[in-house]
């Protein structure tokens, strides 16, 4: 019997289990830009459906969210990335989080909580006059705190993960639990809370959220445990009643030692072409990169029809204890390859890798030769692919994008210049018969 995956070799491999490992070549550079007048601290982004534009939500300099977005031309000789000119900003008492996700052609949508501890849930219109804001919904003053993440299900849904204060089961000594809400995107932008807040039962104190989507209806997320000092790993339904009680839940007990720090979650969606019955079979699939005292490890989880979650690996620690890796971000290229993007500020550079495989790494410098003295942030997000062959052996080219936020000099903190880079990547990407 033969089957045909339409997946990178590397990632087959662990996935399916089943096939020789063949290396593809590093990420490749395609091309970047750059913007300054910015606030350190957190950033998101993600591209419109399909990937024209490439779209940033950060602090601006007076820490209101800011969306700014870049027209990806498609190539360096028709200028690359090319900043558009308006951007959109809403005033507030200061962002703590955001998460931006691409709806649709020319829609995104954010979730930011701020200050005053409020979610808010804003759409965007995204073109050749710029980014105008459409529609926003707030909840109220300390519902939310300091983490919150977003994925698309649809044009018209969006699922959002974050810190919930006060939920069931958990202390009221300022304890968060992890909470999974899904919102409707009306017609004219406005979103809407659907069903009731599900949240992830037994979590003492949830710090760092991510959430990826898995297919049309369903979502998986990656929580830290500050009190229990775990790893959560959760798979969620989403129907037309809203997101669903947990259908899964994983303590990666042996990766315990990974909860207190950074963490980023990608997961996608494969089909296996087999010549007998069932035809075509679904493989689903999640990975998520994590930090401890400065290390970086992967864990690469299986998803069955019904949600439930198999870890494939023990990770595999980049270096010693103490090394500088604070910061960590993951997208699925082409849905099915995981790039894993690090930050090391003890030399203020970047590396990528389909983790931990050398043969498909690379690294930049993130200061170009400024005095940067940090990275503050970094994020990602896949951003489409070129037409992978119809049927048998063939290359095509995944895209993702990054944003890396810095900061300089050191001996004025008080007037710290900061700078977001963006850079689009193509990974090769083989469709293997075996």
């Amino acid at each position: 019997m033969r089957n045909l995956n339409r997946v990178k070799t590397a990632v087959a491999s662990l996935v399916l289990g089943s096939t020789a490992v063949v290396w593809a070549l590093p990420p490749q550079l395609l091309y970047s830009a750059s913007t300054t007048a910015l606030e350190g601290g957190a950033i998101a982004i993600t591209t419109t459906v399909p990937a024209t534009y490439v779209v940033a939500a950060e602090a601006n300099a007076t820490n209101d969210l800011e969306v700014i977005a870049w027209h990806d031309t498609g190539s360096l000789k028709n200028g690359g990335l090319v900043q558009l000119v308006d951007t959109g900003v809403v005033d507030g008492p200061g962002l703590q989080s955001v998460g931006i996700t691409g709806l649709d052609s020319s829609r995104v949508v954010t979730a930011d909580i701020d200050s005053s501890s409020i979610l808010t849930i804003s759409t965007w219109t995204v073109g050749p006059a710029g980014v105008v804001a459409l529609k926003a919904k707030s909840t109220g003053a300390n519902v939310a705190y300091q983490n919150v993440a977003i994925t698309t299900l649809s044009p018209t849904e969006v699922v959002v993960a974050y810190q919930l204060l006060g939920a069931p089961g958990v202390s009221a000594s300022g304890g968060a639990s992890l909470a999974a809400e899904e919102w409707t995107i009306a017609a004219d932008g406005s979103p809407s809370p659907e069903g009731t807040i599900a949240f992830l039962p037994g979590v003492g104190n949830v710090d760092q959220v991510s959430i990826a989507t898995v297919n049309s209806n369903e979502v998986v997320t990656a929580a830290n445990d500050d009190d229990n000092d775990t790893l959560w790993v959760a798979t969620w339904g989403v129907d037309s009643a809203g997101v669903q009680s947990p259908q899964a839940v994983s303590v990666a007990s042996t990766v315990s030692r990974a909860a207190k720090e950074n963490l980023g979650i990608g997961a996608g969606t494969t089909f296996r072409f087999q010549d007998h019955f069932p035809y075509l079979e679904e493989i689903q699939s999640a990975f998520t990169p994590v930090i401890y005292e400065g290390q970086v490890g992967v864990i690469n989880w299986g998803i069955s029809a019904t949600g439930v979650l198999t870890q494939k690996n023990t990770p595999v620690w980049t270096t010693t204890p103490g090394e500088p890796y604070f910061q960590v971000s993951a997208c699925m290229v082409a849905g099915k390859v995981p790039m894993t993007i690090y930050g090391d500020n003890g030399d203020n550079s970047v590396d990528l890798e389909v983790f931990p495989y050398g043969s498909s790494f690379d690294t930049y410098s993130a200061t170009s030769g400024s005095p940067t003295y940090g990275i503050d942030s970094i994020a990602s997000a896949a951003a489409g692919n070129s037409a992978p062959p119809l049927l048998g052996m063939g290359v095509y080219n995944g895209y993702f994008v990054t944003a890396v936020l810095t900061h300089y000099p050191a001996d004025a903190p008080s007037a710290y210049i900061n700078n977001l880079a963006i850079r689009k990547w193509s990974y090769q990407v083989e469709e293997t018969l075996f």
